[in-house]
């Protein structure tokens, strides 16, 4: 004898579906949720960088301040130097400063990355004679600006607050340019001879001193010595 088939119960639950407003409205939640966590999660990586970039600013400053006393008695012989490059490579000829990475930033839109940087100079034994700066170093977009104060300068009796180097792209305005920036026109650092690193953002703001004065400006050559030359890697140029 055949069993008899048991109906389907009345009170068996029938299998949800997900209707197109369900699905829409959840994609929409997803959506929002995430245009409210991405900014922070893009922020907090530039912010490291800028920070360890402000640290390697100071320590050209520094590398500067060393050379000079160490070297040259107190004075920055720069002067004889043509441009920011030929500065490296003579702190780095001289000891101070080897790493060609502290010249550099990952979040500059002209670095090449992840391309490694190239060493400021080539070893002696690999030109047969004293090393010479790399041509691919000469080439490369750094990250900062540096003062060459002029021939016979001693940096004993200069005011603390004059500039030694800062980040590429500053303006006489005292804003950075968005298109020669190294953060376009986030703003940047300065590190001044007192050996203090300062953060601008967007403009110094009058954060500077005229030279030989207590007015304050935000042009970075009123407040360095009559006669210096700012050097820095000029994209585009």
């Amino acid at each position: 004898m055949n069993p008899t088939p048991v109906p389907p119960s009345p009170h068996r639950r029938a299998k949800h579906r997900y209707t197109l407003l369900e699905l829409s409205t959840v994609i929409a939640v997803i959506g929002i949720l995430a245009a409210l966590v991405s900014p922070s999660e893009y922020r907090i990586p530039l912010e490291v960088y800028r920070n360890v970039e402000a640290s390697n600013l100071r320590s050209i400053g520094q590398a500067m301040l060393a050379d000079a006393a160490t070297h040259h008695n107190g004075y920055q012989l720069s002067s004889g130097l043509p441009d920011v490059y030929a500065l490296a490579a003579h702190l780095a000829r001289d000891g101070m400063m080897n790493d060609s990475k502290l010249w550099y930033s990952k979040i500059d839109r002209n670095y090449p990355a992840p391309i490694e940087p190239p060493a400021i100079l080539i070893p002696a034994a690999e030109v047969g004679g004293d090393p010479t700066i790399n041509p691919k170093f000469q080439a490369a977009p750094l990250a900062f600006a540096v003062a060459l104060f002029p021939a016979g300068t001693n940096l004993k009796p200069l005011p603390g607050n004059t500039p030694l180097a800062w980040t590429r792209g500053l303006q006489p305005d005292g804003t950075w340019s968005k298109r020669l920036g190294t953060y376009g026109d986030w703003g940047g650092h300065i590190v001044f001879l007192n050996g203090l690193t300062k953060t601008f953002k967007g403009s110094v703001k009058g954060g500077l001193v005229k030279f030989g004065t207590t007015q304050p400006t935000s042009d970075i050559r009123e407040a360095l010595p009559p006669g210096t030359r700012i050097s820095e890697y000029k994209p585009g140029i």
